[in-house]
């Protein structure tokens, strides 16, 4: 497995497919079609924006993009917008290399994570993120999570 990279153009298609798949996973009872539509639209905007503002950052395994994450700043902090790896790397430390490699770019994070996203939470835990607003395993609503180096 790779160390992460910046996201490219050739790597939308991947990633589309990588973020389409993970999120159907995870979110089995939204109606498809209307899922389809969001997806697409998120595809075809947030990725090449991502790649844009180079804000994107991809793992790799055997050529195959197999995580990713994206970065953005609408608040007064640095925002870990997305982060999706594919269901059969999980537990390989994956999601790990591309929260460090945010944490080495910015001096601090915030994100949010569905409340019944156990694993999710844990891995922030372990990476020194504190809730902000927190419940765990309630319901889709999300808990707020911050990091600061200092």
């Amino acid at each position: 497995m790779t160390q992460p990279r910046q996201m490219r153009q050739e790597d939308i298609k991947a990633v589309g497919d990588l973020w389409k798949t993970e999120y159907k996973n995870e979110h089995p009872l939204d109606p498809d079609e209307k899922l389809n539509s969001r997806l697409d639209s998120m595809v075809q905007d947030d990725l090449p924006e991502a790649v844009a503002a180079s804000s994107g950052y991809v793992c790799e395994a055997r050529g195959k993009i197999i995580g990713f994450m994206t970065l953005t700043t609408p608040r007064s902090k640095p925002y870990i917008d997305n982060l999706y790896v594919s269901s059969e790397h999980r537990r390989q430390r994956v999601a790990t290399k591309l929260v460090t490699k945010a944490q080495e770019l910015h001096d601090s994070l915030t994100l949010h994570v569905f409340q019944d996203a156990i694993p999710a939470i844990k891995l922030y835990e372990k990476c020194g993120f504190k809730c902000k607003y927190c419940k765990v395993g309630e319901n889709k609503d999300k808990n707020s999570m911050e990091w600061s180096r200092r």
